[in-house]
């Protein structure tokens, strides 16, 4: 991320990140979810940030799609949901791509919760 804020051209840097995340996504890299896990908090609120600051409509689409594609698991992001209900309010209000995130992200939360 830091590369890409210092970027003349940072929506590259971003694609990057989304085409790591939906690649390591899959469900079967726990190593690598335990990397990611450290960097969860910083990168949560350096998204966060992005999302809420002044940039293009696009730009923010995908910073709110990075932040509901981190690769971690469902149970380990269960601490840091307050930092996800602004990316997952403007996913509902987003484009078709975002609200399909979100549906997504239900199916992972319901998958995950044990039956009563």
């Amino acid at each position: 991320m830091e590369l890409a804020l210092s970027a003349r051209e940072p929506y590259n840097y971003f694609l990057l990140l989304r085409a790591l995340f939906r690649s390591i996504g899959g469900g079967s890299h726990d190593l690598l979810y335990q990397e990611f896990l450290p960097l969860l908090p910083s990168l949560l609120q350096g998204l966060n940030g992005l999302q809420s600051g002044l940039h293009k409509q696009h730009m923010k689409d995908l910073f709110v799609e990075l932040c509901l594609t981190v690769p971690v698991r469902l149970s380990s992001l269960l601490p840091y949901l307050p930092m996800l209900m602004d990316p997952l309010v403007s996913a509902l209000n987003g484009s078709q791509t975002l609200i399909s995130q979100v549906r997504a992200y239900q199916q992972l939360q319901q998958a995950s919760t044990p039956e009563q």
